[in-house]
């Protein structure tokens, strides 16, 4: 896998981030209103593994689950 270019800050020592995969759950539904309006809801949910970063005198860890919900509202024409 490539490498993503990274430049850090003045002051910051160079460092170097590889790609981070993780699964992606996904739960959503459409809901017909009336005539050609509907809405619709959708939930992510994405597991980050835990990331470690290392340079010249630093280092760093992360870890997130990330929870997003969506709304929208739709026309069909």
């Amino acid at each position: 896998m490539p490498k993503n270019v990274v430049e850090p800050a003045a002051g910051i020592p160079d460092f170097s981030v590889e790609p981070v995969t993780g699964p992606l759950l996904v739960a959503g539904a459409d809901y017909h209103v009336s005539g050609d309006w509907f809405i619709s809801a959708s939930l992510h949910f994405l597991k980050v593994p835990t990331y470690r970063f290392e340079g010249d005198g630093f280092s760093s860890e992360l870890r997130a689950n990330i929870w997003t919900l969506g709304a929208g509202l739709g026309y069909r024409f």
